[in-house]
């Protein structure tokens, strides 16, 4: 019989999981920066779509077709959307022909672009320190959503 995690709430394990990684994997971050990524992990495990329907550097190319808003919704689904692939199916990418290397300059790309695109309107807000984080740790990153992804694989650690 294998073990079970009982938790309260999705969130709640993401948290505790995001913490753990991030305790693991020795990266330092802003208390926001946890926060998001615990959003991105709880968002993308409520979803049911393809990930893949339309490709990320044709979004990342188009950011600035429309107004502010697109741009920003661009920029952050390019972010997210690498992230989340480059972390939490690391293993599968050869295997699927895709390159870690592309969603990591992708993604670290778009989360930059974002913090300065928000930066002159907004100044140093949370949200710009935060995509600015992202951006400029964004491998770190990627290791610590794939470190979710195994504590996932075996929720508790003591057994594996």
């Amino acid at each position: 019989m294998s073990d079970v995690l009982a938790v309260t709430s999705m969130r709640d394990y993401f948290r505790d999981a995001v913490d753990a990684a991030l305790a693991r994997q020795a990266v330092t971050r802003d208390e926001a920066t946890s926060a998001y990524l615990v959003d991105l992990l709880c968002e993308y495990a409520r979803q049911q779509q393809d990930l893949f329907v339309r490709p990320l550097t044709w979004i990342f190319a188009t950011a600035d077709s429309g107004p502010p808003v697109v741009l920003f919704e661009h920029l952050k689904q390019v972010g997210d959307h690498s992230l989340y692939v480059a972390g939490y199916f690391n293993d599968s990418l050869p295997r699927l022909q895709l390159d870690l290397e592309y969603f990591v300059e992708l993604g670290g790309t778009a989360y930059r672009r974002l913090s300065r695109v928000l930066r002159a309107p907004l100044g140093e807000t949370r949200l710009v320190a935060v995509f600015s984080e992202l951006g400029h740790k964004f491998l770190q990153f990627v290791h610590v959503l794939d470190e979710v992804r195994r504590l996932a694989d075996c929720p508790v650690p003591s057994s594996c």
